[in-house]
């Protein structure tokens, strides 16, 4: 029975077999004739479509190799770049203490520089100290000879005969520049005087009786300052007006420094801001109103100033008590002013500092057994 179970079994997987078989061959042939059944016309519109889709992937394919390609050249730029930045880099740290040393001298260069600025303009002051700049004479009244007219009109019409027997100018021009056309401020004159004395002389006389008439014109006779100490000096203008409307009196020193003297007291100032802040000041003490009088009544007299104590070694004063025990003793004979007793000690004499000389223990704040104070009076 079994060998019969079995065989059925064979005998049934094999028919199975040929039924899978028959349909798989069925399928192909039908669809093989429904291929065969397709229109012409849709068969030409799918191979059309195959078509393009070929076409579009060689072209895509064609375009990933053109942007490999490209990105292939960029990382290679992407690299040089790279190393000119590190060159570049290591460039800059190998200057970067040259630059470094380079700006701390440059920064010592402009120190020098404006200290040399200055000593030059401090030493154009200097020569110019004997000149004097004389305004508004008119272009060719000096005729030929600048320096023999300038001599003649200064004695003639400003100093006379307070001028030194050695005056006499070294040298007298006019300021660089074209001659200005008739009507035109003329061109200033740069005289330089042998001695300086003279010059104080002539500008204290300017001072006083200038401007003088020459002419149809007037004219000035001022300092000859370097360009920079003018424009310093010009700045303090407008605070010299506001102080003269003030009734305040004041003196611009050399080089540019004004001096203001209130009430005896002399202030000086260097920056016109200054001087504004000060005449602010100023105004409001001036406008303020008078403290009110203190009442009498309520009046109590100052404390008295304490004199300064100057500690001495001092034998220290007795007192009553101490006194007449003594004073006992010797009535008794066990105790006699300078002479020994029994213990053959004598009575020690007073002993005194000098109020020159220092106690270490006065220095400490501190005082000794037997030292009395002494106001600074007896020193």
């Amino acid at each position: 029975m079994g060998k019969t179970k079995s065989l059925r079994d064979q005998e049934g997987g094999l028919e199975k077999r040929g039924e899978d078989t028959t349909m798989t061959t069925e399928g192909s042939q039908s669809a093989i004739t429904q291929e065969q059944e397709l229109p012409a016309s849709l068969q030409t519109h799918l191979n059309k479509v195959l078509a393009a889709i070929n076409a579009s992937r060689e072209s895509l394919e064609h375009k990933i190799e053109t942007v490999i390609i490209d990105v292939n050249l960029l990382r290679a730029d992407q690299q040089k770049i790279a190393d000119r930045v590190k060159s570049t880099e290591t460039q800059i740290l190998d200057i970067q203490p040259t630059v470094e040393s380079n700006t701390t001298q440059l920064q010592e260069i402009r120190d020098k520089i404006k200290q040399m600025e200055k000593r030059v303009e401090e030493l154009e002051g200097r020569d110019r100290r004997s000149n004097i700049r004389v305004i508004g004479m008119t272009e060719g009244m000096e005729g030929t000879n600048m320096i023999r007219y300038l001599d003649d009109w200064i004695r003639r019409e400003v100093a006379g005969e307070e001028l030194s027997p050695f005056f006499a100018f070294e040298r007298a021009h006019r300021v660089p520049g074209r001659r200005p056309q008739p009507g035109l401020p003329a061109r200033a004159i740069v005289a330089k005087l042998l001695h300086y004395q003279d010059r104080d002389t002539i500008l204290q006389k300017a001072r006083t009786n200038g401007p003088y008439a020459v002419g149809n014109v007037k004219v000035s006779i001022f300092p000859d300052y370097t360009f920079n100490v003018q424009k310093q000096r010009a700045s303090f203008l407008a605070v010299k007006k506001e102080l003269r409307n003030e009734g305040i009196q004041y003196a611009l020193m050399f080089p540019a420094k004004l001096k203001i003297m209130v009430d005896g007291k002399a202030n000086f100032f260097v920056e016109p801001r200054e001087v504004r802040d000060w005449l602010e000041l100023y105004r409001k003490g001036r406008d303020a109103p008078p403290a009110p009088a203190q009442d009498k009544s309520e009046w109590t007299a100052p404390k008295p100033k304490r004199k300064k104590q100057v500690w001495t070694s001092r034998k220290p004063t007795r007192t009553q008590s101490e006194r007449e025990k003594r004073a006992a003793l010797r009535a008794a004979g066990s105790l006699t002013k300078g002479k020994s007793h029994g213990d053959g000690d004598e009575d020690p004499p007073e002993q005194m500092t000098s109020g020159t000389e220092s106690d270490p223990m006065e220095v400490l704040g501190e005082t000794l057994p037997g030292m009395t104070p002494r106001s600074a009076d007896d020193l």
